[in-house]
């Protein structure tokens, strides 16, 4: 790539970093062309071929990626080193997308770190090729339930944890308006079938399509 300044910002997590090129002189203004390389894993089996060898079929390039999201990065580096006369371009490629989003929370840091302030930002996340304005927003949170423990026979003095939990499971995916979404994700709890659960953990996301206040959802759940 003739002439971008490419930069690997320092990460906080070892072995991993994001990718910042940026093209042309000026730094204020101009596209941000944002995207990651990590992929969710991909199981042979499921496969017709290698997931992680490129291969065509007919007018398709199949491949574990492809979609999300590395055809929309091979597009971008090709119309970044294009260019445009007077319009600066970058590219940031971020890591860790698919779990935790490391990479994507130290990106703005990063860009004004370097002065790069574009005046337009393009997420390559796949939407069915319509374009949108926005992507819904995310909390994750995982939440303890601590109940008393007992043998499963005598529930007089007992409360179950897990029974807390299955109650939070369902007021949380009832009570929230059609623009947000609750994901009970993985629970853990008990020791045995036979005592009451003392303890509970539930993973859980929220995800919200309008500019609502997570805490408020919660609440008003």
């Amino acid at each position: 790539m003739p002439g971008p300044g490419c930069i690997c910002p320092p990460a906080a997590t070892p072995g991993f970093a994001n990718l910042i090129a940026h093209f042309g002189d000026e730094r204020e203004g101009g596209t941000l062309w944002a995207g990651h390389l990590d992929v969710v894993p991909a199981e042979a089996a499921e496969w017709a071929g290698d997931p992680f060898t490129l291969r065509r079929d007919g007018a398709r390039l199949i491949g574990r990626g492809t979609t999300d999201m590395k055809g929309f990065l091979a597009c971008v580096l090709a119309v970044a080193e294009a260019g445009q006369p007077g319009s600066p371009q970058s590219v940031a490629i971020t890591f860790d997308e698919e779990t935790t989003m490391a990479g994507a929370a130290l990106l703005p840091a990063q860009c004004a770190a370097l002065g790069i302030r574009p005046g337009l930002v393009i997420v390559g996340e796949p939407t069915d090729l319509h374009p949108c304005s926005a992507h819904p927003g995310v909390v994750d949170m995982e939440s303890l339930f601590i109940g008393r423990a007992g043998h499963g026979a005598d529930r007089r003095d007992t409360l179950s944890a897990i029974e807390a939990a299955s109650h939070f499971v369902c007021d949380m995916s009832g009570a929230l308006p059609e623009t947000a979404r609750f994901n009970a994700g993985v629970i853990a709890g008990g020791t045995a079938r036979n005592v009451v659960a003392g303890s509970c953990t539930l993973s859980w996301e929220l995800r919200f399509e309008d500019q609502a206040s997570p805490e408020a959802l919660i609440e008003a759940a």
